[in-house]
């Protein structure tokens, strides 16, 4: 023990290193994907919490095993959870349609039925006025290989 300093550094160093060996054999790390899905916009708040009381409901019926108290309850709530649901649904675009000027009104129509680029992508390199004679041919000939 004549370097005090590097003996004990190295003795924390080899103490970490069995320490995160016996850690990682004992927990080994989990890696998890989650999948990040756009929220709709008629999904509120006030839904979140009727379907989280509606899962609370459901982990009680499904724990006590009562069917005519708990049971009960549960098809009652999931009945108005998915009425409230469908009516947010509903709503939704008509409500929009009301607010919106005439420039957002376009663009949300554009948005429903797909854009002009998404459109213009799919024969990039293809002269626009050929484009329904190539159609024309492409299913006469898988109309052809059928038949």
């Amino acid at each position: 023990m004549s370097d005090g300093n590097d003996n004990i550094s190295d003795l924390v160093d080899r103490y970490n290193i069995e320490l995160r060996s016996i850690i990682d054999e004992l927990a080994p790390p989990v890696s998890k994907i989650f999948v990040d899905k756009p929220r709709v916009p008629w999904f509120s708040t006030q839904l979140l919490e009727t379907r989280r009381n509606l899962r609370k409901l459901e982990r009680k019926c499904l724990s006590t095993g009562l069917e005519i108290h708990h049971h009960d309850i549960f098809k009652t709530a999931h009945c108005f959870y998915v009425k409230d649901l469908k009516q947010a649904q509903t709503n939704d675009f008509p409500s929009k349609i009301f607010r919106a000027n005439q420039k957002s009104l376009f663009n949300m129509i554009d948005d429903l039925i797909g854009s002009k680029k998404e459109l213009s992508s799919l024969l990039p390199n293809e002269d626009k006025s050929k484009l329904p004679d190539i159609f024309v041919n492409f299913f006469r000939t898988e109309i052809l290989k059928l038949g």
